[in-house]
């Protein structure tokens, strides 16, 4: 299962079409906001990792599917949605940072790094509450529901 799990993920750094990293490229700029902005040095790092062909495949690989849920407008909360669209984006990504970790140093900005750390220390509480409000608000409208449709 493993050795299944990591062909896949070389198959996936290898077959990465130009197309998917120009694709990243063009929209990535446009992500420069909301809960994006205070991990955007890391966004970056992860840019600048996606571009090195020496870096790691398995590393590459977690990178590109990062920085793609990051530019999908289709994603588990619509980047649309005001404050709390870009947390699972956000999310995602400070996932994604803390897997990497070491690997990513070389891709930082220092002082960008020690900023972005600061405020995300900042704002991490804020973004988990409203990711787990926003799970419970969507339970209770799925409860709702079906109580709903049972009355009626």
């Amino acid at each position: 299962m493993k050795l299944q799990k990591e062909e896949l993920l070389k198959k996936f750094t290898r077959e990465a079409k130009e197309s998917d990293i120009q694709k990243i490229s063009q929209k990535l700029g446009k992500m420069y906001k909301g809960a994006i902005k205070e991990v955007w040095p890391k966004v970056q790092a992860l840019y600048k990792m996606i571009k090195d062909p020496q870096a790691a495949w398995k590393s590459k690989a977690l990178a590109i599917g990062t920085l793609l849920y990051l530019i999908s407008p289709l994603d588990a909360i619509p980047d649309v949605i005001p404050a709390a669209g870009l947390t699972d984006d956000a999310a995602l990504i400070m996932g994604t940072v803390a897997m990497l970790g070491h690997e990513l140093k070389k891709y930082l900005v220092k002082s960008a790094e020690e900023f972005a750390d600061i405020e995300i220390r900042k704002h991490n509480r804020k973004v988990r509450i409203t990711l787990i409000s926003l799970i419970i608000c969507a339970v209770i409208g799925i409860a709702v529901k079906l109580v709903l449709e049972r009355l009626g």
